[in-house]
């Protein structure tokens, strides 16, 4: 199972916030099943993560004690990914998977139009996925940029969308 948190900023609380979420994933899983194998991912907007990846490092420890106890503690490794350095032709993965990627890198506080930059992988996007898929893919740009905008920008952004969705999915007469 992967966990994907995404990160605006460095918050040093994020490990102890990954583990609510690992022991409620833990918790909701049936006693006669075994318990899922979790991979957390940090997807990290701006800045440069500078804290240990890794639950114990979080602890308060005298070094000494710390080597002794590290192999009884609860611990886990996060795997962080500092999205600020990527650039669109670095972007792998699947056309929507790009799409994402795209967004969750340029959408910041203040630049709720700042995606429009990565037209290509929005194009191919488009160009490759049939009109269902589009419709739903284009949706959830729209309800991500929804929950990261800020209100005076709504317009702005859902006629950004429309005019690609007018581009790309005329309407049948």
């Amino acid at each position: 199972t992967l966990l994907f948190e995404h990160k605006y900023r460095p918050r040093y609380t994020t490990a102890r916030q990954l583990h609510r979420y690992l022991s409620r994933q833990f918790e909701e899983t049936p006693a006669s099943e075994p318990l899922p194998g979790i991979l957390m991912v940090v997807l990290l907007q701006s800045g440069t993560w500078n804290r240990p990846h890794t639950l114990s490092g979080e602890y308060d420890l005298p070094e000494r004690a710390r080597r002794i106890l590290t192999p009884y503690l609860v611990d886990f490794r996060m795997l962080m990914i500092e999205r600020a350095p990527l650039e669109e032709n670095s972007l792998k993965g699947t056309e929507t998977g790009r799409l994402a990627l795209a967004l969750l890198k340029s959408v910041g506080a203040g630049r709720p139009m700042g995606w429009l930059r990565f037209r290509t992988i929005l194009s191919e996007v488009c160009r490759n996925l049939r009109p269902d898929r589009l419709r739903r893919e284009l949706r959830r740009a729209l309800y991500y940029l929804g929950s990261v905008m800020e209100k005076e920008q709504e317009a702005e952004v859902r006629q950004a969308l429309q005019s690609i969705q007018d581009e790309y999915l005329p309407v049948k007469e």
